[in-house]
């Protein structure tokens, strides 16, 4: 959890879905300084806030469909040595809703595979800072390349520890966040 332009920023879950809206995984927060250091891991709070999460990303679902426009592009221009610019986009998730203190942003890739990301860093009035909104691509980006290479690995279905591996590493990519 890092603080940047005077908010705080924290990934609560995120959520990988595949192109027919079938949840793929989704992981928490909890268990990972989510009590707030008092280390009081009451089990029916862990069982509604993972239900939440859960719940949270079958409602961004059906806002992605609703969605005309799943995913904000914004583009930026850079200078050439001949002085002529060049455009390169750069796809953000979008702001999906705002429910319980957690803001849900969505990002659907060209094959259709979606990220969902649930975290608490907006002001009152829902905006977010772009340095948020770069860092929350980031970690949908690194999400989908954690995925890809677990899914692509044809041992992943038959080994066990190869789930706890892929949970690991989302772990690692909300701790970073």
């Amino acid at each position: 959890m890092e603080k940047q332009d005077g908010l705080e920023m924290q990934i609560k879950f995120i959520a990988l879905i595949s192109r027919d809206n079938q949840p793929v995984y989704i992981e928490t927060c909890l268990g990972n300084d989510n009590d707030n250091g008092n280390g009081n891991g009451n089990g029916s709070d862990c069982l509604n806030e993972e239900l939440k999460y859960n719940f949270l990303s079958h409602m961004a679902l059906d806002a992605l469909e609703c969605a005309e426009s799943p995913t904000t592009t914004t583009t930026t221009t850079t200078s050439t040595p001949a002085g002529a610019g060049s455009t390169s986009p750069r796809t953000m998730p979008a702001l999906l809703f705002i429910e319980d203190g957690v803001s849900v942003y969505g990002n659907v890739s060209a094959a259709g595979f979606k990220v969902v990301i649930g975290a608490t860093n907006t002001t009152c009035t829902g905006t977010t800072s772009t340095s948020h909104l770069r860092r929350l691509s980031d970690a949908a980006a690194r999400a989908r390349r954690v995925y890809i290479d677990w899914a692509s690995n044809p041992f992943s279905l038959y080994e066990p520890t190869e789930g706890a591996v892929l949970s690991e590493k989302l772990r690692a990519i909300i701790r970073e966040c």
